[in-house]
């Protein structure tokens, strides 16, 4: 029965943020989304896809085409070298000094 009433519910029928939803996604989605998750506050992340745009730069970098994937993702070369380095040092942690072994340090 209450299926039946949300057909009912039209764009006017949504509150703030949910009317976004409801304009982009569709009402059908908005109300699921309502119903799944009421009262529960969260935020769309800007880079949601973050993991997603690290690992797909660090295995298609060629070496030369970071332009060609700073334009892909509509990020600046930097952030493509950032991702590389940083992903640089997870795989390849910096060796151990000698010396500062040696030393106890």
């Amino acid at each position: 029965m209450l299926q039946e009433l949300y057909k009912e519910i039209t764009l006017e029928d949504m509150p703030g943020d949910m009317r976004l939803v409801a304009e982009s996604l569709g009402i059908e989605t908005a109300i699921n989304l309502m119903r799944e998750f009421a009262g529960v506050t969260f935020s769309v992340p800007r880079l949601g896809f973050k993991k997603f745009m690290s690992r797909y730069i660090i295995s298609n970098y060629t070496g030369s085409n970071a332009r060609q994937l700073a334009l892909k993702f509509g990020v600046t070369e930097r952030t493509i070298y950032e991702i590389l380095k940083n992903e640089k040092g997870k795989l390849y942690p910096p060796k151990a000094d000698p010396l500062m072994a040696e030393n106890g340090g």
